[in-house]
């Protein structure tokens, strides 16, 4: 009688784990405890999905811990992301309440995105930041990247330097500087810059069109040629020991300096 109680008992408790999903290996007689998988897909209602590895871990019923991105992240918030050495990431639409970081010959598109922190690439191969996105923090772009920025808001600011770097900025506002310092080609047009527009040791050839600066426009020992035109400067436009000297005109700004004094 005691042997036929025992067994029904241990039926019940059988049955019991499976109807409730126990995740305790000891409960249900299993010697193995279950292992957390090593990265997560994350689906969203933009339809795109996003793998992530290394911290992946729910950080609450608002967001998602994630530490490496190859791939797509849709409209979910996590709380950091790193672009492996290599990698592709898109993050479409998605809240980033850290910093992005992207490695060395890695592209990162952030897409109608918006990033509480820093965007800092180097020697990344593209960095793109497009259709509304906002960055409370700094790009910082550093080496070797193409850098484009359209029609997004940066509240600090936009710097690139270094061999190869080079950009294109259509329709954007920069809360900050925009700093382009020993790199290659620079196009920038229809932009507001509420800080300095600083233009530096590049190699390649700068065109401004139709932007708006709210400090000073520096315009220093650049060896691919610069045309200036249509800008609208608060303070100074500067520029010296460009060669060759700058063309362009019908900008305007409270002194005009140097080799950008006809313009």
């Amino acid at each position: 009688m005691l042997a036929k109680t025992f067994r029904r008992s241990a039926t019940v408790v059988r049955n019991v784990c499976a109807s409730f999903l126990v995740m305790s290996a000891a409960a249900c007689g299993s010697d193995t405890p279950s292992e957390p998988d090593a990265g997560f897909a994350a689906t969203n209602s933009r339809g795109g999905s996003g793998t992530t590895s290394g911290n992946t871990g729910p950080t609450g019923s608002n967001g998602t811990s994630a530490s490496r991105c190859n791939g797509t992240l849709g409209a979910i918030s996590v709380e950091q992301v790193s672009v492996p050495n290599g990698a592709s990431c898109t993050l479409n639409g998605t809240r980033v309440r850290g910093d992005v970081k992207v490695a060395s010959g890695a592209t990162l598109i952030v897409d109608a995105a918006r990033v509480d922190g820093n965007i800092q690439a180097e020697d990344a191969l593209s960095v793109s930041v497009r259709n509304g996105a906002f960055v409370d923090g700094d790009v910082q772009v550093k080496r070797r990247a193409s850098v484009r920025v359209e029609n997004a808001i940066i509240d600090g600011n936009l710097q690139l330097e270094e061999s190869g770097v080079s950009l294109v900025a259509t329709g954007i506002r920069v809360h900050g500087d925009l700093q382009v310092k020993q790199g290659n080609a620079v196009e920038i047009s229809n932009s507001f810059v509420r800080g300095n527009l600083q233009l530096e040791e590049n190699r390649g050839a700068l065109v401004a069109n139709g932007n708006d600066v709210g400090s000073d426009f520096q315009v220093f020992k650049n060896i691919g040629g610069v045309r200036l035109t249509s800008n609208r400067i608060a303070q100074s436009l500067q520029c010296k020991e460009n060669s060759p000297a700058p063309t362009g005109g019908s900008n305007t700004a409270g002194e005009k300096e140097e080799q950008c004094r006809s313009l």
